[in-house]
């Protein structure tokens, strides 16, 4: 079989049929491209209604036509990497655990895919993350000053929150406490000794006694 390729190779014929030239900068001819194409689209449809990825035929990612590794493989195509790269990037999806190289969320995030991470300056293989995460390093231009600048700040939000709400938990607390003192003394009783009625009425008998004298006297009250 590759032998008589290889001869179709030579003398220019088609791959296919081995009958036909073949066209420029292509290994088969017209017809047997646009049988293979006919074949490959019916194919694509058979796959499509099983719920099969369309490319190789395993069991698609939910809502897709197109599995992990197939997706994978598409994006690392694509990608502007070096070779070397291109290699540990495959490698590093036939071992991917479906987390976040970056934040450790089991969630992609946007449109349910991982974010193959790359260097646009030196063209170099990073890690599979999150789409949050990708969206984050990509705002920020891979700058670790701008990322450190941006957890300072949330440091200094969270400090100054953390002080409200225990400003405000402070104040609830003496509010509350000065609700259940003033309740604890409108419902105890004032309790009146027996001494303390006699001393009233001693006192009111000295009164008494300074108002006859006066009136004695003859003065006024």
């Amino acid at each position: 079989m590759v032998k008589w390729k290889i001869q179709c190779l030579e003398k220019g014929l088609c791959l296919g049929c081995g009958a036909k030239p073949h066209r420029p900068n292509r290994r088969t001819c017209a017809d047997c491209s646009a049988a293979d194409w006919k074949q490959k689209k019916v194919l694509k449809a058979e796959r499509k209604k099983r719920g099969d990825c369309t490319s190789c035929g395993r069991k698609s990612r939910f809502g897709k036509n197109i599995c992990y590794k197939c997706h994978f493989s598409r994006v690392i195509n694509a990608l502007d990497i070096l070779p070397e790269e291109r290699v540990r990037a495959r490698k590093a999806v036939a071992l991917f655990n479906k987390r976040c190289q970056c934040c450790g969320a089991d969630n992609p995030g946007k449109k349910g895919e991982w974010c193959i991470d790359h260097c646009h300056k030196t063209k170099r293989f990073r890690g599979i993350i999150c789409n949050g995460c990708n969206c984050t390093l990509g705002f920020a231009q891979d700058r670790r000053e701008r990322l450190l600048a941006a957890v300072e700040y949330l440091d200094r939000s969270i400090f100054k929150d953390c002080v409200k709400l225990l400003m405000h938990q402070v104040a609830e607390e003496k509010k509350l406490r000065a609700e259940w003192i003033q309740k604890e003394v409108d419902r105890t009783p004032i309790l009146i000794t027996d001494r303390d009625v006699e001393a009233k009425i001693s006192e009111l008998k000295e009164v008494a006694e300074k108002n006859l004298t006066q009136i004695k006297n003859g003065g006024s009250i």
